[in-house]
């Protein structure tokens, strides 16, 4: 009894760890985006789909913002677990590479739902990226603006 237990432990710890692979993404350089329509990003067609727009957020307070905002859509009926890190591009670089505990993301998703980021303030950091102060009132001569980012290390697993 206790070696069929054991054998189905680790069956189960190897499925899970199979489970778990890590997609290949996309960087995506931009000039002067102004597409406002949904991008497609990523899609694994079996799970995920996750696409991106830019759209111009208007604060009645502090300084309009430029955002990309993310729409991450469930493909299953089961719960899924998503996990990545923002690597964020300016024209030095990437900045945000090697600070991967400040700039991982994760959202866990129901079957078969649609999340989307949006224009408030302080919440879903994981569905929306900073692009740029467009504001008339925003005067820094150096402002600096995001060149391009990429949702790296992207992993996928069932939700426990």
């Amino acid at each position: 009894m206790f070696k069929l237990l054991n054998t189905i432990i680790i069956l189960l710890s190897i499925g899970t760890a199979f489970s778990q692979v890590q997609h290949s993404t996309q960087t995506i350089i931009f000039d002067n985006p102004s597409s406002t329509d949904w991008t497609l990003y990523f899609t694994d067609s079996q799970k995920i789909k996750i696409e991106y727009k830019f759209i111009h957020c208007d604060y009645n307070s502090g300084y309009d913002q430029d955002m990309i905002l993310f729409r991450v859509t469930n493909l299953t009926t089961n719960d899924l677990a998503t996990n990545w890190h923002a690597e964020l591009y300016y024209e030095e670089g990437c900045v945000t590479c090697d600070k991967v505990n400040e700039y991982s993301y994760g959202l866990n998703l129901s079957g078969g739902e649609v999340v989307e980021g949006d224009c408030v303030r302080g919440v879903d950091h994981a569905l929306k990226m900073f692009y740029g102060f467009n504001d008339t009132n925003y005067t820094i001569p150096d402002a600096r603006y995001l060149t391009g980012f990429k949702l790296g290390s992207l992993v996928v697993t069932s939700a426990q």
